[in-house]
């Protein structure tokens, strides 16, 4: 695949978006990021999925506020534009920026919440990811019972992670 990657000069015309997306995802992976904002740039139809993969590469090489600009200037977001999005504020230890996007989203899934719950517990900020943990709506779910679980044994506080893993109401 690293030699069909070099090959950027090529019209991007002749490739459907699906290749596109693949080759922005695989270059942004490889720290290329301004060859991968050149496909994107030169794209004359990125859909959602086009604008995610940019998203994510800008916010994995610490571009952060041209993954928000970009997330801005979409014409149509859907649940994994939000959750990119956040996941790039999770990456670059911009919580306050995550929460933020987090209050803002139109719907929310498990994913998201333990996202911003992870945020949190990463940066010490345990009372905050427990609050937000208090408010999910799904029980049931183990992913954020796992992300606070696991906060509380990252922060040494094996006595609050044994707590809550004994109310866990399923077997994770």
């Amino acid at each position: 695949m690293k030699s069909r990657l070099k090959t950027i000069g090529e019209s991007l015309r002749t490739h459907n978006v699906f290749d596109l997306n693949v080759k922005i995802t695989q270059l942004g992976k490889w720290g290329r990021i301004e060859e991968a904002a050149k496909i994107f740039n030169q794209m004359l139809h990125p859909n959602t999925v086009t604008y995610n993969s940019m998203i994510s590469a800008y916010a994995k090489n610490g571009r952060i506020k041209d993954a928000r600009q970009l997330f801005e200037k979409m014409p149509s977001r859907n649940l994994v534009s939000w959750n990119a999005m956040i996941a790039g504020y999770l990456h670059n230890d911009k919580v306050d920026k995550a929460r933020e996007l987090f209050d803002k989203m139109p719907q929310r899934d498990a994913f998201t919440w333990s996202l911003v719950i992870t945020c949190y517990t990463r940066n010490g900020e345990l009372e905050k990811a427990r609050e937000l943990f208090d408010l999910f709506p799904d029980k049931m779910n183990p992913v954020c019972w796992n992300a606070m679980i696991s906060g509380y044994a990252k922060n040494r506080r094996f006595d609050d992670a044994r707590n809550l893993l004994m109310k866990c109401p399923i077997k994770i």
